[in-house]
């Protein structure tokens, strides 16, 4: 706690966080990439469908760990805790939405995280987020639908 009774922490911490928690993923995911599942698609010599991902997956365990680097360079200074209230309101709507997906389908559950990921960082034109997040969401799923000829996950309970 600071004088004036706010919290504070490093202003290391959310970056060293934020790259850990990528580095993290990145390995568990590069380590799922080996499992059973992963071998189906192999062509010749190991160069198959998981190939790009996991180079995508080093790419992304080496940037985490320059971030980490670079930032236990920086000198540490006080920062206020204010804005994480918000960064966790973000991450449950974004578990909620990627567990909704298979349950309600990708249109119904896009429509909504589109419309609250705006509003919880501040952007308060509702009937604007309301359209884009609508036309955007029928955009892709039309895309991946008929396009790319890519099912998404539809909803129980209507078509789409």
């Amino acid at each position: 706690m600071s004088q004036s009774g706010k919290a504070v922490c490093s202003s290391r911490t959310g970056p060293i966080l934020m790259a850990l928690a990528f580095l993290v993923t990145a390995i568990v995911l590069m380590v799922a990439s080996f499992g059973e599942a992963s071998h189906t698609g192999s062509v010749r010599h190991d160069i198959g469908s998981t190939t790009y991902p996991r180079i995508l997956l080093l790419m992304m365990m080496g940037l985490a760990g320059i971030v980490i680097m670079q930032t236990w360079r920086l000198p540490a200074t006080p920062t206020s805790l204010s804005g994480w209230l918000r960064v966790v309101g973000l991450v449950v709507i974004t578990v909620a939405y990627i567990s909704a997906i298979p349950l309600i389908g990708f249109v119904l559950a896009t429509i909504p995280f589109l419309i609250l990921v705006p509003w919880m960082t501040g952007y308060r034109r509702f009937g604007v987020t309301a359209m884009v997040a609508i036309i955007y969401t029928v955009g892709v799923w039309w895309l991946f639908e008929h396009v790319l000829y890519i099912i998404l996950p539809t909803s129980p309970w209507f078509s789409f």
